[in-house]
């Protein structure tokens, strides 16, 4: 009676192993579509700076060469103002590392990426483990994934709310089993 007592106690244990690990798994693969988010936001937003940095230089110079053919004041007016509009994107863009920021948090997205795996290869191999293995596993896991989130700049809100709605609504982690059928080579698949 003893022995079946314990023997349900580490099956309900292994248990509650495997849902914590699928809990981590779950967070990791949130923190990892996060950064993965901000490193293209800041992407987008650096492309857009310089788009309009471009601009800038094209009116600002046709303004100041206009001022030598035409001594007209609107026009050193105009080639002055968006001068100072483009030295104030500049510095802007000179305090705000936008490229910087978007290839930390892409490192950081890719170093979720091996611990996002390690954790399904951990799930594969629970049957085959015992509890203490396990356990060493899981911490091993957890220290890893502390060192990166150690060193890796912050998540917002919004990067938040955009991993959300491409995990459950757009189902960007997902493939069913045909879409993987299908990238197999084709020894390997199925029909």
């Amino acid at each position: 009676m003893i022995d079946m007592c314990m023997c349900d106690e580490i099956g309900d244990y292994k248990q509650k192993l495997k849902d914590q690990i699928k809990w981590a798994y779950g967070n990791i693969v949130y923190a990892h579509t996060c950064h993965r988010k901000m490193a293209e936001r800041y992407q987008k937003r650096h492309k857009l700076w310089q788009l309009v940095q471009i601009i800038l230089s094209v009116i600002v110079s046709g303004s100041i060469i206009s001022t030598l053919f035409y001594d007209a004041y609107y026009c050193k007016v105009v080639s002055s103002l968006f001068a100072i509009l483009l030295t104030i994107i500049n510095l802007y863009l000179k305090k705000y590392t936008l490229v910087e920021d978007a290839e930390k948090h892409q490192k950081s997205a890719n170093e979720l990426w091996r611990v996002r795996e390690a954790y399904i290869s951990l799930l594969v191999d629970l049957r085959s483990l015992d509890t203490t293995e396990i356990v060493t596993k899981r911490n091993d896991l957890q220290n890893w994934t502390y060192e990166i989130y150690k060193s890796s700049l912050k998540t917002d809100y919004k990067s938040y709310k955009e991993a959300r709605k491409a995990l459950k609504k757009k189902e960007e982690q997902t493939f069913d089993e045909k879409e993987i059928d299908i990238m197999l080579p084709n020894s390997l698949r199925k029909n």
